[in-house]
């Protein structure tokens, strides 16, 4: 018995490189929207049980430094180092940065 039959390839996937389940941005692929991908909340969490102090400007050009205290997925709510607290839009935010810890 001297058939050939072709053989069977196991565990690869045509037209997909492997390693890749589609879940990254890829050429020609589909962005996920933020708020499916969960990164922003895990951030916010982090920046929110260690307290680390954050300078927050605003589409008005308006500085704020303190640490996010709460947020939603609307809000952020920043106890500030001076003055008073805010709760500020999430679209009203043009960027925020980490500040370095300063030695105690």
């Amino acid at each position: 018995m001297n058939s050939k039959a072709p053989k069977k390839k196991h565990g690869k996937r045509k037209g997909k490189p492997a390693g890749r389940l589609g879940g990254g941005p890829s050429k020609g692929g589909v962005k996920r929207d933020p708020s499916q991908t969960f990164k922003e909340a895990a951030y916010l969490k982090r920046l929110t049980s260690s307290k680390t102090l954050i300078q927050v400007r605003t589409k008005g050009d308006e500085e704020f430094t303190g640490s996010v205290a709460y947020y939603d997925s609307r809000f952020i709510r920043l106890t500030c180092t001076d003055g008073p607290n805010l709760l500020l839009y999430k679209s009203d935010i043009k960027y925020f940065s980490e500040q370095p810890k300063t030695p105690e």
